[in-house]
């Protein structure tokens, strides 16, 4: 967020407010979906990435949004920011 913040004030923005999205645990569940992705590219790991897509992905998909509504897990770590920004003056 510091960086974030840096990035809006040089680009000439007023920042009203940054929020974090996510937790560790939506990042987490987000980043083995993505990679369940990369293996459906690959040969050698794609049949093995459909056979565990029944269980996979539902059980990703329920695990992160449960962490999103529930609130679920550390937000030191997350899926990333949202800011509202606003021009100078």
């Amino acid at each position: 967020p510091a960086g974030l913040k840096e990035l809006i004030c040089e680009s000439g923005f007023q920042l009203d407010s940054i929020e974090v999205r996510g937790s560790d645990c939506a990042s987490l569940c987000a980043k083995l979906c993505f990679a369940w992705f990369r293996w459906l590219r690959h040969p050698l790991t794609a049949l093995p990435a459909l056979v565990i897509a029944p269980i996979w992905l539902p059980s990703l998909l329920i695990l992160g949004h449960a962490s999103l509504t529930l609130g679920l897990g550390y937000r030191e770590d997350p899926l990333g920011y949202f800011a509202v920004v606003k021009p100078k003056g």
